[in-house]
């Protein structure tokens, strides 16, 4: 049982001795931006130390742009070898600076790897990045996470999601030259607010990146069990306790937005259809700079962990038959992801995101599609 629990509750941002501090990333508040919506607050640094009396390092870090630096850099280069776009995936929600995505493709490639992945983003929002930077910058390749609630949130937001640019349509079709910023006026305001209260500097005690040996961890749950042993009552609940920690929770809300949408892609076709506009205009400019041009469907924690319930593949299925028809290169790890995480867990069990362990699954993936391998 010790070995059981030890081996599947590694990955969580909240365990004895592994947390991590959700401030660490939510203390880095998004400022409002005009044209994309929001942006993490530019030149923040995150530090954190194992324990009280050690030495801090640096955990996360973000550029003078606003968006994650790849290591504690902030200006962005002019040459790079891979363009990331996205939402909290891309970005790295829970991960160190060297457990990113952008990261593990960097390690893998060589070259810089710009990480312009922001909590949020929807596919409007990273379109809007894209034609910002792709001719500011030189790259390779561009790679763009795709999560199920791009879907939901592409276009103009409704409460209580903050307010978003968005692009126009009509009759299902994207019109590029209409582009709807946000108030000039407004967001000079709020930021104001915002840099007069924020600490670009934060200190967060006590995250181990590295936790202890396999071994070690499971003989020390083996002498917490031992210690009831006397006390069945008080056996059972740690027992009971550990137990749940290995499993992914999710309110019923949650249960409420995703599930529906993974089992009935059909009743949302008409926003599937919008983003899949903005995938091929990606595709064309990406084209004619002879930049490759890379989709990476991202499974939700759903999908991987679903105890064979098929249903919830009825959108990955419909998703990658759409890239096909639509001459978009797509990668989907699902299968991949639900094999290793047999044995390694590919999310955080608690949240949802990637692990560090899924996120290097994901960054090898889509390096080697951009290596040709």
């Amino acid at each position: 049982m010790a070995v059981y629990v030890e081996v599947r509750s590694r990955w969580l941002t909240e365990h004895e001795g592994n947390k991590r501090d959700r401030n660490m990333f939510f203390g880095a508040v998004h400022i409002r931006d005009v044209d994309f919506g929001w942006r993490l607050l530019p030149d923040y640094n995150a530090y954190t130390k194992e324990t009280t009396n050690a030495e801090p390092y640096l955990f996360m870090s973000t550029n003078n742009e606003g968006f994650r630096a790849l290591r504690n850099e902030k200006e962005i280069p002019e040459t790079g070898k891979v363009m990331v776009l996205g939402d909290s995936f891309a970005e790295g929600l829970f991960l160190s600076q060297q457990e990113t995505i952008p990261a593990v493709i960097s390690r893998r490639l060589g070259g810089y790897v710009y990480n312009f992945g922001v909590t949020g983003y929807s596919t409007d929002q990273e379109y809007t990045v894209f034609t910002k930077w792709i001719d500011k910058i030189n790259v390779e390749a561009v790679a763009l996470l795709f999560c199920y609630n791009d879907i939901l949130d592409i276009g103009a937001s409704n409460p209580p999601r903050p307010p978003k640019p968005y692009y126009g349509a009509r009759e299902g079709i994207v019109d590029f030259s209409k582009f709807y910023p946000l108030s000039a006026k407004r967001v000079e305001e709020e930021n104001a607010i915002i840099d007069s209260t924020m600490d670009h500097e934060g200190m967060f005690c006590c995250f181990t990146p590295s936790p202890a040996s396999l071994p070690d961890r499971v003989i020390k749950t083996t002498r917490r069990y031992l210690a009831n042993l006397y006390h069945p009552g008080m056996l059972l609940s740690v027992i009971s306790s550990d137990i749940a920690r290995t499993k992914f929770r999710f309110s019923g809300q949650y249960m409420k937005v995703a599930a529906p949408l993974l089992e009935n892609p059909e009743a949302h076709m008409e926003k599937i259809d919008l983003v899949f506009q903005f995938f091929v205009k990606m595709r064309e400019e990406s084209d004619k700079r002879g930049i490759k041009f890379v989709v990476f469907y991202v499974p939700d924690i759903l999908q991987t962990y679903s105890d064979g319930k098929t249903e919830l593949q009825n959108l990955r299925k419909v998703f990658m038959e759409k890239c096909v028809k639509n001459g978009i290169t797509c990668l989907d790890p699902s299968d991949e992801l639900a094999e290793k995480a047999k044995w390694n867990d590919t999310y955080f069990m608690d949240d949802g995101h990637f692990s560090p362990f899924g996120a290097e699954l994901a960054g090898a993936m889509i390096s080697n599609a951009i290596a040709g391998k």
